[in-house]
């Protein structure tokens, strides 16, 4: 699967954020967090040097509205498909049950 941005970057996405300067901050925020960890011996540190390397196609595709748009589509979609099965438990009174 290609990478969400606006999963990745962890910014709103129903509706979708559309303000460049809250968009390009995050951008930063997150690439200073990914720098920093990428040689530290954590978890995700593969994952981290992976994404700052991505820093100036993320850039690219955010300031395109229409593959923000796309993406932000695509956040719900995917945030629905791993959500949903799970509400679809919960009976009318709140309780777990069995779904068939």
């Amino acid at each position: 699967m290609k990478d969400n941005w606006y999963l990745i970057l962890e910014l709103e996405f129903d509706p979708a954020e559309k303000n460049p300067e809250v968009i390009n901050k995050r951008i930063k925020e997150k690439v200073a967090y990914w720098n920093k960890r990428k040689t530290m011996p954590v978890d995700d540190a593969r994952e981290c040097e992976r994404l700052a390397k991505k820093h100036k196609e993320i850039e690219a595709d955010m300031g395109d509205e229409t593959i923000r748009i796309r993406m932000a589509s695509e956040a719900v979609a995917e945030v629905s498909d791993k959500v949903d099965p799970k509400i679809k438990q919960i009976g009318k009174d709140g309780f777990i049950v069995s779904v068939k």
